[in-house]
């Protein structure tokens, strides 16, 4: 009877917070690490939400001038990220995969 309580008592608390979790609004501050954001989201306008940055596996912010990263602590699932000032590769090579 104890393991029973305890299991919904989990499911109870997984489900209660997990949701607003995910409905929390993320606040870009630097403009353009925000568009470029919002280019690899393909999400132009409205709130970003910590669900859109959950789903940014790749970030291509190469030329834009970021000057902060501040709120992209929400993008756990990032697994390329490009922040250089200036790309030394040819625009043709721009439209080849990272790897």
């Amino acid at each position: 009877m104890q393991i029973a309580r305890r299991l919904v008592l989990n499911i109870l608390v997984v489900t209660t917070f997990l949701p607003s979790t995910l409905a929390q609004e993320v606040s870009i501050l630097d403009p353009a690490l925000n568009a470029a954001i919002r280019e690899a989201l393909q999400k132009p306008s409205g709130l970003l939400m910590v669900e859109d940055m959950l789903r940014l596996t790749n970030l291509n912010a190469c030329c834009r001038n970021v000057s902060s990263v501040q709120g992209l602590e929400a993008a756990r699932n990032l697994k390329f990220l490009d922040l250089r000032i200036w790309n030394p590769l040819p625009r043709w090579c721009e439209s080849f995969p990272p790897y």
